[in-house]
């Protein structure tokens, strides 16, 4: 049986933290769809079909993220990774990367 894992992107908490609000601009609607999936409880069919849609754009926003804000991102991971308990001090860079996501790929 094939891997259903294989191909998946694997972020660590502090680069899921770092992409949060961008993920958050660009899978707006696949977000929503996803939680009133989980909410509704619907059947399996339809939720393979949000789960697939909310990990295309997770990935695709990732790629486009790292492609065309990479300097931004790498920066924001890191300052989060140097403050782990104190995460405000990354909050310019991360704004940061907002603006250069909302300039550059939405």
């Amino acid at each position: 049986m094939a891997d259903p894992n294989k191909d998946k992107t694997v972020l660590s908490s502090t680069e899921m933290y770092a992409f949060s609000s961008v993920f958050a601009m660009a899978c707006a609607e696949e977000n929503r769809a996803y939680a009133e999936m989980l909410a509704q409880k619907m059947p399996l069919q339809v939720s393979q079909k949000v789960r697939i849609l909310t990990e295309n754009c997770t990935t695709q926003t990732l790629a486009a993220t790292q492609a065309k804000c990479g300097d931004e991102y790498s920066a924001v991971t890191a300052c989060l990774a140097k403050n782990r308990r104190e995460w405000s001090k990354c909050s310019a860079l991360k704004e940061s990367l907002d603006e250069c996501f909302g300039k550059n790929v939405l």
